[in-house]
C-alpha cells in the first residue's frame, strides 16, 4: 500500500481534485511487475510526443522524470515509417506506433498520457498476445475530439484484460500525470536497490 500511495501523492501534486485517488485503478502486481522491467532498464515508449516530452522535462513544467533511469525512452508516433504507414492505412500515428512497439520484442513499459487511439491499438494487441508490456500507465483525458463518456469507456475495457496495469479512471489524467506516475515508480525502484 506504501507504493501505492507514493504514486497516488505524486500525482496528487499536480492535481488538487479531491476525486483524484479514488480513481487510481491498480491491477494486481502492477507496481512490482513495473519495478521489475524498469529495474532491467525496459523501454519506456510513450504514446504521443507530448507524453514523451512530459517525462523528459522538455514541456513546460521542465521536470526529468526521468533524470535517475538508466533505460530509454521513446515515441514511436514520430517515426518517419510510422508516419507512411499512419498514411497509407488511415490509421493514427499514435496507433501504429504502440504497434511498431509491439514488434520491436523489447521489454516495455508503454505510457499512454494523451491518445486514445493507442490504448485502443495497445488492448488490441494485447489481447491478441502480440504484446506483452511489463506495465502500462493509462491517464488519457477527453480532448475536443473524444468526450469523457468515451474514455472512461475505452479504460474500464482496458482494465479487463490480463496485464499490468495502472490507469488513472474516468476523465482524469493526462502527459504530465503519466510522467508523474513514472517519476515515483522510478524513486520507488531506487529506494528498494538501495
Amino acid at each position: 500500500m506504501f507504493k501505492e500511495n507514493a504514486i497516488i501523492e505524486a500525482a496528487k501534486l499536480l492535481d488538487q481534485d479531491p476525486e483524484l485517488e479514488a480513481s487510481f485503478c491498480f491491477s494486481e502486481d502492477a507496481i512490482e511487475s513495473g519495478l521489475d522491467v524498469l529495474g532491467r532498464q525496459a523501454l519506456m515508449v510513450a504514446d504521443m510526443p507530448e507524453t514523451l516530452a512530459a517525462l523528459c522535462g522538455s514541456d513546460e513544467s521542465g521536470k526529468n522524470y526521468l533524470e535517475n533511469y538508466n533505460g530509454r525512452a521513446v515515441c514511436f508516433a514520430t517515426d518517419s515509417d510510422v508516419a507512411h504507414i499512419a498514411r497509407t492505412r488511415k490509421k493514427s500515428r499514435a496507433a501504429v506506433g504502440i504497434q511498431k512497439a509491439g514488434r520491436s520484442g523489447e521489454e516495455m513499459v508503454l505510457v499512454i498520457g494523451s491518445s486514445l487511439s493507442a490504448l485502443a491499438a495497445a488492448g488490441a494487441l494485447i489481447e491478441g498476445g502480440f504484446l506483452r508490456p511489463g506495465l502500462v500507465i493509462v491517464t488519457v483525458k477527453a480532448n475536443e475530439n473524444v468526450g469523457p463518456e468515451q474514455v472512461t469507456a475505452l479504460k474500464q475495457q482496458f482494465m479487463q484484460l490480463e496485464t499490468p496495469y495502472i490507469v488513472v479512471g474516468g476523465d482524469k489524467g493526462g502527459p504530465e500525470m503519466a510522467a508523474a506516475i513514472c517519476g515515483s515508480l522510478i524513486d520507488l525502484l531506487n529506494i528498494d536497490e538501495a
